[in-house]
């Protein structure tokens, strides 16, 4: 068996999967082969139990990652999907005063419907301020602390997958 039946991965993503070869030991003696039906989608680099998968493909493509041990398989279905669009929460923070702090979180909109925290992601958002000396900003992911440290304007951004959101503050 393996530890996941199905996975969902942005493009360039990479995560693990494991296989559980039962009854335990049954593997001795025996090779442990991962293939990819679809290489240009999903690479499989195995390792004994554990793979190592890479979404190589475009959204919306789709590959199947088989382990193989004796009289033993498994599959794992793999869906490569990419940032659709981005939202930010609150999108305008006005009347902050100096010192005063607020949180930012970003929402994924994701290609072919997936739901936003079931998708396996590449990397982080980023996020920046285009004035550090009226607002900083501190975060990686899916939150960023705004600080206001001077009077005016400035605009935050988030920007991951190629798309970006910005928030007025």
């Amino acid at each position: 068996t393996l530890d996941q039946t199905a996975l969902v991965m942005e493009e360039g993503a990479e995560t693990n999967l494991t296989a559980a070869i039962l009854p335990e030991g049954a593997e001795a003696g025996k090779e442990i082969t991962w293939t990819s039906d679809k290489p240009g989608v999903a690479v499989v680099t195995g390792n004994g139990k554990t793979a190592v998968i890479t979404a190589a493909g475009k959204s919306g493509e789709t590959a199947v990652i088989t382990v193989a041990c004796g009289d033993q398989s498994a599959s794992c279905n793999v869906t490569v999907t990419r940032v659709k669009s981005l939202n930010v929460t609150p999108d305008s923070l006005n009347e902050m005063m100096i010192g005063d702090k607020e949180t930012l979180t970003l929402q994924v909109t994701w290609e072919n419907d997936q739901k936003d925290g079931t998708v396996i992601e590449k990397d982080a958002a980023v996020w920046s301020s285009d004035d550090e000396s009226v607002v900083k900003v501190t975060g990686n992911g899916k939150t960023a602390e705004v600080e206001a440290v001077g009077a005016g304007t400035a605009n935050v951004k988030a920007e991951k997958g190629g798309k970006s959101v910005i928030c007025e503050v």
